[in-house]
């Protein structure tokens, strides 16, 4: 029969296991190619503010990730500028609202009932909301979250 070890310390076991050491970093395994990895996953910015206030001012943000500003120039009409700009305008966003407005036109603006198209930049995206397409309105909080 074999010798157990009684202490339960590691070092006592004889003959044992080597304990693999994992990579720290994704590109370390062998079999990577193609895999998201953590900076791609995470969002590059996002902001939650207050889209009640006065037209052509800034408004109140809640809390925010990379998010320098958000403007309002119309009712429901809102610019997004980043603290840090991305790499450029090819980004995805999505936009969510508190309960008021149903319908969220990115990558555009709303001029007087028609949508119009703003296309997205490195440094700042716009957006406007309303209960359908062709009437923007506020809501006193609107999500924005963005990956690149």
């Amino acid at each position: 029969m074999a010798t157990v070890a009684t202490s339960g310390s590691y070092t006592d076991l004889v003959n044992k296991p080597s304990i693999p050491t994992v990579p720290t970093l994704v590109s370390a395994f062998t079999n990577d190619a193609g895999y998201i990895t953590a900076a791609q996953m995470a969002s590059k910015a996002w902001v939650n503010f207050d889209g009640t206030g006065n037209i052509n001012s800034n408004m109140t943000i809640y809390a925010s990730y990379n998010v320098a500003s958000v403007y309002k120039n119309a009712v429901g009409d809102y610019t997004v500028t980043f603290t840090t700009p991305l790499t450029d305008g090819n980004y995805a966003k999505q936009i969510t609202t508190s309960g008021v407005a149903l319908f969220v036109n990115s990558d555009s603006n709303y001029n007087g009932g028609t949508p119009q198209v703003s296309a997205p930049t490195a440094s700042s995206f716009r957006f406007w909301i309303g209960p359908n397409a062709t009437t923007s309105s506020n809501a006193k909080y609107i999500s924005a979250t963005v990956f690149r």
